[in-house]
């Protein structure tokens, strides 16, 4: 009987996630209209293109490591203009702020509510394989695109890429921003160097 490693989360210049290795199971991947579904080797992710959120990610019987707001997960953009908060593993492009932070269509800075096109997508299911697959944003106000993947690996953790792309003919300037939703009251670790610093929420 062997003991199960912890559950470890690293940020890096993309996301990782590191979970208690598990048996390896049957590798099955279900292409929804609104979801892409990857489950191997004892793991289980679920990313929601429709909202461009991972939405679940952890053992194939749970518990879901990601927290999502159930109440919005479905909503569109409030008609307010209200942000709405979904959760779940999201990203965004950097700086929010300044000269090169973020723009609303018309091309006037706006900090605040982020431009849909990368918060909420919708983003388009480009790839898969039997442990994997990869999404594609449209274009942002920024004039960047994020593409995305995510790998569950036989050791039993799994790897979130984060790419920004330029597809235009402009120089853009653009910085790689990952936000990972946990319940209240659990604990996010991030691996600094030697030093492994949690945060409890």
């Amino acid at each position: 009987m062997r003991t199960p490693r912890p559950l470890q989360l690293a940020v890096l210049a993309v996301a990782a996630a590191t979970l208690a290795a598990c048996a390896a199971s049957p590798v099955d991947i279900d292409q929804f209209p609104q979801r892409v579904l990857v489950s191997a080797h004892g793991l289980r992710a679920e990313f929601m293109t429709d909202r461009d959120r991972l939405v679940y990610f952890g053992p194939l019987q749970g518990p879901n490591l990601v927290h999502v707001n159930r109440a919005n997960h479905r909503l569109g953009p409030d008609p307010s203009g209200d942000y709405r908060f979904i959760g779940g593993l999201y990203t965004w492009i950097s700086p929010q702020r300044g000269p090169l932070g973020w723009t609303n269509d018309d091309g006037h800075a706006q900090d605040w509510p982020p431009d849909p096109a990368m918060d909420v997508g919708p983003v388009i299911h480009t790839g898969e394989g039997e442990d994997f697959f990869h999404v594609t944003g449209p274009l942002t106000n920024t004039g960047l695109r994020e593409m995305k993947s995510l790998r569950l690996e036989p050791d039993g953790h799994a790897t979130f890429e984060y790419t920004l792309s330029n597809p235009t003919a402009q120089t853009q300037t653009g910085g790689a921003w990952t936000n990972l939703a946990v319940r209240r009251g659990d604990f996010i670790a991030v691996a600094c160097g030697v030093a492994v610093v949690v945060i409890a929420l």
